[in-house]
């Protein structure tokens, strides 16, 4: 069972999993350095740690996230092509209506009038990361990197998808474990 404030430190972190930011929120103290450390020691705590899996569970359900749905869009963003967004030859490049386009694989578009005219650009997602995240489902034996990753550890702001991955891989892992014992 947790306490109060426990438990608001706990809804805060699930919101961007910033620690400190989170046990400010729920504690009074008096420099982040406090904040950071504390909050460390607060992950520990087994009955913290089961109520934020707990959330972290209803929150996927309430949101249908699943590896399958997670690796679909890793997929995507992985073996998007700059062609299916933008036609382009000796001098030029236009963007492709939006009907035509799937806009899941575009995580910027800037148009900018200028004195010579107006530019656009478009920025895919990050093909290098999600062919990265993709590599780990196909990883015949786990690189020595995850072996020495710790289940313990939870998610950092910034990083949502690779945190999803990143829990299951420590799960798949987990069972694997438990099989061969």
């Amino acid at each position: 069972m947790i306490r109060d404030k426990q438990k608001i430190f706990c809804d805060e972190f699930l919101k961007d999993f910033n620690r400190v930011r989170a046990y400010r929120c729920a504690y009074s103290v008096k420099s982040d350095d406090v904040a950071r450390k504390s909050a460390a020691r607060m992950l520990t705590n087994a009955d913290v740690l089961d109520y934020i899996e707990n959330q972290k569970k209803k929150i996927v359900v309430r949101n249908d996230v699943s590896k399958d749905r997670i690796i679909e869009e890793l997929k995507k963003m992985a073996f998007s092509d700059i062609r299916t967004v933008v036609d382009f030859g000796p001098g030029f490049c236009d963007i492709r209506e939006s009907e035509e386009v799937d806009t899941s694989i575009i995580s910027e578009i800037r148009h900018r009038d200028t004195k010579f005219g107006s530019n656009q650009a478009v920025k895919l997602y990050d093909k290098l990361k999600a062919l990265e995240l993709l590599g780990r489902y196909v990883e015949a034996e786990p690189s020595q990197k995850h072996e020495h990753e710790h289940t313990h550890l939870l998610p950092i702001a910034g990083e949502s998808a690779q945190d999803i991955l990143k829990e299951i891989d420590l799960k798949l892992k987990a069972k694997k474990a438990k099989g061969a014992g």
